[in-house]
C-alpha cells in the first residue's frame, strides 16, 4: 500500500512540475537595475541586440545611481539602439532609502535605484538612410 501511494504521489508531483512550467511564458515586462550601459567594460550591444529581435513591444524599466547616468543611458537606448522613451528619467519613489558611500570616492554618497525611466523596445527598427 506504501509503494502504491509512493508511486501515485510521484505521478502526481511529475504532471503538476510540468503543468507548472507550462505556466511560464513569454515576459510582459523589462527591468534593467543599474546596468551601467554607458560603461565601456560591460558589453550591452549583444544583450541589447537580442532585446530588439526578441522583446518587441515590451517596457524596459531602467533603474540608475544619477539623473546624469540616466541621460548618457537614453542616450544609448534612444539613438543608438532605437527604443522609444515613455517616460523620462526622474526621481525614484521607490529608491533605496539607506544612502550608500562608493568604494572608490570618499565624498561620493548616493542611492541604489535613485532615478527610474521607462522605454519600449521598438517593433520596427528604421533602416539606415
Amino acid at each position: 500500500s506504501s509503494s502504491s501511494s509512493s508511486s501515485s504521489s510521484s505521478s502526481s508531483s511529475s504532471s503538476s512540475s510540468s503543468s507548472s512550467s507550462s505556466l511560464v511564458g513569454s515576459p510582459t515586462f523589462l527591468v534593467g537595475l543599474h546596468m551601467g550601459l554607458s560603461i565601456e567594460e560591460y558589453p550591452w550591444d549583444g544583450t541589447l541586440q537580442d532585446m530588439l529581435s526578441s522583446s518587441k513591444g515590451l517596457a524596459l524599466l531602467c533603474t540608475t545611481f544619477t539623473h546624469e547616468e540616466a541621460e548618457r543611458e537614453h542616450t544609448i537606448l534612444v539613438d543608438d539602439f532605437f527604443f522609444n522613451c515613455l517616460q523620462q528619467s526622474a526621481p525614484n519613489v521607490w529608491a533605496s532609502p539607506v544612502p550608500c558611500q562608493s568604494a572608490s570616492l570618499a565624498n561620493d554618497i548616493y542611492r541604489a535605484n535613485a532615478h527610474a525611466a521607462v522605454y519600449s523596445v521598438p517593433r520596427i527598427i528604421p533602416r539606415p538612410s
